[in-house]
């Protein structure tokens, strides 16, 4: 591992640590993992790891914070033009980010068995291409919408696609080029919540 990817992990990780003892009055916590696949070619993708914990804020409304982080591949895909202009195309399952956000939940039904959701938030995180040494800035609205089974009396399992859409500035290292650019991608999430 490269040193500036140590250190977005490094970072994730001592994030999740300092948010762990307000958690402690969650309503759930949730472990979620699955694909994220970049539309982008500055967008991050590959595998989506996240931490969540939702807290009921009414009967039909709950707060989202969670943390992300996406690991893809790691290939060359950026290259200065004839203006010198760094342009960057890297592919769907591509890059590093690590993202922090929040938002709401908003239950659509309510079954003994299952809740249907929807999910509108924003994410704010750092982007990294560690091949073409770029790294930068980024900011996405994510929404989308989820199903949650109730296993047991504290374990239910999350299934919930998400849409991201934002803007992301990349800028080289060596040149201190900047590209500003679209960010999105698409996720499909599986997940364990865990009631507190």
């Amino acid at each position: 591992m490269t040193e500036p990817r140590r250190s977005v992990v490094l970072l994730g990780l001592l994030a999740l640590l300092l948010l762990a003892p307000r958690l402690a009055h969650a309503d759930e916590l949730v472990i979620a993992t699955g694909p994220a696949v970049a539309l982008t070619g500055q967008s991050p993708g590959g595998a989506r790891v996240s931490g969540e914990y939702n807290r009921r804020l009414g009967r039909r409304l709950l707060l989202d914070l969670h943390a992300a982080l996406l690991l893809g591949a790691d290939e060359r895909a950026c290259y200065f033009d004839r203006q010198g202009a760094l342009l960057c195309d890297h592919g769907a399952m591509e890059g590093m980010g690590l993202m922090l956000g929040g938002g709401v939940l908003l239950p659509l039904r309510t079954r003994p068995a299952y809740q249907a959701y929807l999910r509108l938030g924003a994410e704010l995180g750092r982007v990294s291409f560690d091949a073409d040494d770029t790294s930068g800035l980024a900011f996405a609205l994510r929404t989308g919408a989820g199903l949650r089974w109730q296993l047991g009396a504290k374990l239910s399992l999350h299934l919930e696609g998400n849409l991201a859409l934002g803007a992301t500035s990349l800028e080289g290292r060596r040149n201190r080029e900047v590209e500003g650019g679209s960010l999105a991608w698409l996720e499909l999430i599986v997940g364990l919540g865990f009631a507190l």
